[in-house]
């Protein structure tokens, strides 16, 4: 009951449940290592994810979040820093009209995806708030 109230509640207000961000994250980053798989380039993994997170039913939020997290993982896969990672998701997810918020969420989640600790997240996070509130 509560988590239907919940959901109905992040419907409404044009943001997504837990469940449906998990779900748009799993697919997107699927979407887009397909791509990579298949010799395709960064950017066209990264609209591959942002577009696959949107046909889950995800709001734009959600999917802005999911590209930035599927571009610094991939900085990660690429050898690059955590503070690399996070800036690159921030700037993705900022790209796809994320609001600052988003941004903050995507940069926090690669961070923590890649084994940094709760106060390098928060860091992360707040670098990509402040940044995205100054664009």
């Amino acid at each position: 009951m509560i988590e239907a109230s919940t959901n109905a509640a992040a419907a409404s207000s044009g943001t997504d449940s837990l469940a449906k961000k998990r779900e748009a994250k799993e697919v997107g980053i699927s979407e887009a290592a397909k791509v990579i798989a298949n010799s395709g380039s960064y950017e066209e993994a990264l609209e591959a994810a942002f577009k696959a997170a949107l046909a889950t039913g995800a709001c734009h939020e959600t999917a802005a979040e999911v590209a930035g997290i599927v571009i610094g993982n991939t900085v990660i896969a690429r050898g690059g820093s955590k503070e690399e990672a996070s800036r690159a998701a921030a700037k993705a997810t900022r790209a796809h009209r994320g609001s600052p918020t988003a941004q903050a969420a995507s940069a926090a989640a690669v961070v923590s995806d890649c084994g940094g600790t709760a106060i390098e997240a928060v860091a992360a996070s707040s670098a990509a708030q402040t940044e995205g509130n100054l664009c």
